[in-house]
């Protein structure tokens, strides 16, 4: 994780040893309480946040602040938050980088770890740098670890479970408790079968996908549609197939799909997409894009028809296929959880 007495250094200059260990303390409570609830949206909302307090001229909503402000009163009974933005914006990011960058790749559809850290991903990645050093050096560490932990989670979660032999001598001498124990003895090898069912059932739907050169959303073949408009049909059309995170193999497909074309920033790709914009835009017409627009940044731009966020640079069509990837995978793998919970 992110070193808290280099970083601490973004608003105290020269700090003392008792101040460090203050915040250590402080970001150890907000890492714990960042967690403590699996509701999606209250999730991806401490993202959202965190990434809008990130660009400049932004701020954390109230909840937020207040959560911050309450962990530093904790330690410092003497804080108030007025002209200390700054320390609660670097207190949170290092917290989020806490649970971020000490969680272990997952292997199952997507963990509360794996969750914060693509919100984190999109949110952070979609943004131009901070003209101050020492904070933007906190926001590629924390961009860097949650970019991290995706990769190596979406490589983990498609790792093949071994299906053991069913043992069914454990039980065979006693009928009386026969049924837990044969329960126990089932339920792991089918598990595993359940778990590689899924992942097969997600490469045979990209194979299909990948060999089709076809649209649905446009409802023609994507090497007939013009280069900006086939690129996001790719993206967004390949994460409907996704059961996990997408990995740098999934990037690689889609990008098949990516014809030459000069790079463009969001609001040049938003008007030469023209309109086949209401496509994406009544697909992915979802409160949870316009509810964290921070982290969904493509397609609030495409539901919105104007790019009101994002970066001022122009981009490949790699880069914007490969976005709208992203953004629709997490919309979808979220989609596939039951009671919207992680």
């Amino acid at each position: 994780m992110a070193d808290v007495a280099t970083h601490v250094r973004i608003f105290e200059p020269d700090p003392s040893d008792d101040f460090v260990t203050k915040r250590l303390a402080i970001v150890d409570d907000l890492a714990d309480k960042f967690i403590e609830n699996n509701d999606v949206d209250a999730l991806i909302s401490i993202v959202q946040g965190i990434a809008n307090a990130c660009l400049k001229g932004g701020s954390m909503p109230e909840s937020l602040t207040v959560l911050v402000e309450a962990a530093v009163r904790e330690q410092s009974t003497s804080f108030v938050r007025t002209g200390n933005e700054l320390q609660l914006l670097a207190l949170a990011m290092l917290a989020l980088d806490k649970v971020i960058a000490g969680a272990e790749p997952d292997r199952s559809s997507i963990s509360i770890y794996d969750l914060l850290a693509f919100s984190t991903w999109l949110a952070l990645g979609f943004q131009p740098v901070r003209a101050e050093p020492k904070i933007e050096a906190l926001r590629s560490e924390l961009l860097g670890n949650a970019r991290s932990l995706c990769l190596r989670s979406a490589a983990r979660s498609r790792e093949r479970l071994v299906v053991d032999d069913i043992k069914l001598d454990k039980f065979a001498q006693d009928s009386a408790d026969a049924a837990p124990k044969l329960t126990a003895a089932i339920n792991p090898p089918i598990h595993a079968l359940q778990e590689n069912a899924i992942l097969d059932r997600e490469e045979i739907d990209f194979l299909w996908w990948a060999l089709s050169d076809y649209s649905t959303l446009a409802e023609a073949r994507l090497s007939t549609l013009s280069p900006p408009v086939a690129a996001l049909a790719a993206g967004v059309e390949a994460a409907e197939k996704l059961r996990r995170i997408p990995a740098e193999a999934h990037k690689h497909i889609v990008l098949r799909h990516v014809r030459q074309h000069p790079p463009l920033t969001l609001s040049g790709l938003i008007e030469n997409i023209g309109a086949n914009r209401e496509i994406f835009a009544s697909t992915y017409e979802n409160a949870s894009v316009r509810k964290f627009p921070e982290v969904f940044g493509l397609l609030a731009a495409l539901d919105q028809g104007q790019a009101a966020k994002g970066p001022a640079e122009k981009l490949s069509l790699e880069d914007w296929a490969v976005r709208a990837l992203l953004e629709a995978g997490l919309l979808h793998i979220v989609g596939l959880l039951p009671g919207a919970k992680v």
